[in-house]
């Protein structure tokens, strides 16, 4: 209990809230079990306040104590002999710890459920051969390991991991590594559209601070609007892009916007942390022959991707419909106030129709577009074949 405290909780702090609080499966929830019904504070039992306390702190570090491998064949496991899934628990919970003078041998899992009762003693082998022989869901490694709850692993993730810290350094500009995080379709005006029949949209560009002054000599984009998002690496940067959204030249294009985020430096921990899941997982050969490493590895770098994404939206992303967004928007020099990506839309097309009031309404699809479609292409040949072939009065 112990060592599960201070490894994976709070130290002396956990140890009091098992003791003294009304936690799940703590020793105050479990005192209030009537004395007819009463036994003994066993391995299983503090399994599952590990579970109910530790979990979502253990499911994050897995590769640590192989706890989502640990958890999912527990909770997965079907049988209808409590005795089967207290001894899976006790194996766990000792598979968790992974001590070297606290190994889930049969020796200690039989006396850890059934003290020094001989009849229990004999039930206890008897599931263990059951799950060992018949289930197959308990592997024995020997005495220098005990029992375990899978197969094999070749891969010391913990020390793969260490690896990794060493070699990847946190990175000093991460703009050129998010790009392929960054939403870059373009914005549609929906509303516009709706009510005119015309597709107009805004076509997204982000760039480096060096590559401002590059964005207003041309401009080579079909679309209708401009939105740029300057990568700021620092607040020397993000100063240089506000003084960019202030520049006269932009006074004259009333289609272009300017997107200001706050510094990107404070994603480099994420990112790093995804660079060295990435790393493990093509540098670390043996995951080729450990299928269990390499699942969790799969894990850990997907969690690690999926918390950037979420960090880099809250830092540029300006689509979704909910939450403040953290973007100063500028237009013609001056501020724009846009709340979310719905106010967003809603500014787009307040400024197309503003800027194409007299555009014709066509609520025909197949003729109001950029290229002519292939319905309207035959109709045309098939107009011109008739006016060659028939004779008008």
């Amino acid at each position: 209990m112990i060592r599960a405290f201070r490894r994976f909780g709070q130290n002396e702090r956990s140890l009091f809230s098992f003791l003294l609080s009304n936690e799940p499966f703590g020793l105050q929830t479990f005192a209030r079990t009537p004395l007819r019904e009463a036994e003994l504070y066993r391995l299983d039992h503090f399994y599952d306040y590990v579970r109910s306390n530790f979990g979502h702190r253990l499911a994050v570090q897995s590769y640590r104590s192989h706890w989502n491998l640990i958890d999912s064949l527990v909770e997965s496991f079907a049988t209808e002999d409590p005795l089967q899934i207290k001894v899976l628990k006790t194996v766990g919970i000792l598979n968790l710890l992974n001590d070297g003078d606290l190994l889930a041998t049969e020796d200690s899992v039989v006396r850890a459920l059934g003290g020094t009762d001989r009849e229990q003693h004999k039930r206890v082998r008897a599931a263990l051969e059951s799950l060992r022989v018949g289930k197959r869901v308990l592997y024995d490694r020997g005495r220098a390991r005990g029992l375990c709850l899978w197969p094999h692993t070749s891969v010391d993730l913990e020390k793969a991991y260490e690896d990794a810290r060493r070699t990847i350094d946190t990175p000093g500009r991460v703009a050129n590594l998010i790009k392929d995080y960054l939403e870059t379709r373009p914005i549609v005006a929906r509303r516009h559209y709706i009510e005119t029949g015309n597709l107009r949209h805004y076509d997204v560009r982000y760039c480096g601070i060096a590559d401002l002054a590059g964005m207003l000599k041309g401009n080579t984009t079909d679309a209708d609007g401009v939105l740029v998002i300057p990568l700021c690496e620092t607040e020397q940067e993000r100063d240089a892009a506000l003084e960019f959204a202030r520049l006269p030249e932009l006074k004259e294009r009333p289609n272009w916007l300017v997107a200001v985020p706050q510094p990107l430096n404070n994603l480099a921990g994420l990112l790093q942390e995804v660079l060295r899941w990435n790393w493990i997982s093509t540098s670390v050969l043996e995951l080729n022959g450990d299928r269990y490493a390499r699942e969790e590895v799969a894990k850990q770098k997907e969690a690690a991707r999926a918390q950037l994404e979420r960090r880099i939206q809250a830092v540029l992303g300006f689509k979704q419909l909910g939450g403040q967004m953290s973007l100063a928007w500028f237009r013609q020099n001056q501020p724009l106030k846009i709340k979310d990506g719905r106010h967003l839309l809603e500014q787009l097309s307040r400024i197309f129709d503003e800027t194409y009031p007299q555009a014709p309404r066509i609520h025909n699809e197949l003729v109001n577009r950029r290229n002519l479609s292939s319905a309207a292409a035959a109709a045309r040949m098939r107009l011109i074949e008739r006016m060659f072939t028939h004779v008008w009065n």
